[in-house]
């Protein structure tokens, strides 16, 4: 009897379910850092976790295959569990953005010129962002999660790169 393989596009879609939660949480954790500092340093080790994360789904894919899968796929796998991933972190990240923190690019415009206006050699920096509170030009929370998902997705993509090939170098214990 053959045995049938998961393609490499459901094994991603697989994967992007917890790609997507993890992104989710370094995305909540992003926009409540101002409230509660500590967990700027929780996004800190998230994102030098990530690679690893990523070798993890790889290599368990590489190793099911009978170390036969070559760079290609894999670094398919990588990118499209990626843009699944953030997809549902935009979900995430848009929801939180329009009900709990609305104000959000106001609210960090505003810390930003508090944090400056005592420098003087920030005096240029701080009129031109008090500009661009005073005339409505923040980001929309559309045009922030936009630039999230395709920023995400391309360093995924760039990531799954590096990690692809340290999956194919690293031959299994037998």
């Amino acid at each position: 009897m053959i045995e049938k393989r998961e393609s490499i596009f459901k094994y991603a879609a697989r994967c992007g379910l917890p790609m997507g939660g993890y992104l989710s949480l370094m995305s909540v954790s992003m926009i409540f850092s101002d409230k509660l500092p500590l967990l700027s340093l929780v996004v800190l080790v998230m994102l030098i976790f990530t690679p690893v994360l990523v070798y993890k789904l790889l290599r368990a894919r590489y190793v099911a295959d009978s170390c036969t899968t070559d760079f290609s796929s894999l670094w398919m796998i990588g990118i499209l569990t990626f843009i699944y991933g953030s997809l549902i972190c935009t979900a995430v990240t848009y929801a939180l953005l329009e009900w709990l923190r609305p104000d959000f690019f106001y609210d960090m415009a505003q810390m930003v010129i508090d944090q400056y206006k005592t420098m003087p050699a920030a005096k240029e920096m701080v009129d031109t962002l008090r500009t661009i509170v005073d005339k409505g030009l923040l980001p929309s929370t559309l045009e922030f999660l936009f630039q999230m998902f395709w920023l995400t997705s391309f360093l995924g993509s760039l990531v799954s790169a590096i990690v692809a090939v340290i999956v194919r170098k690293i031959k299994p214990k037998p």
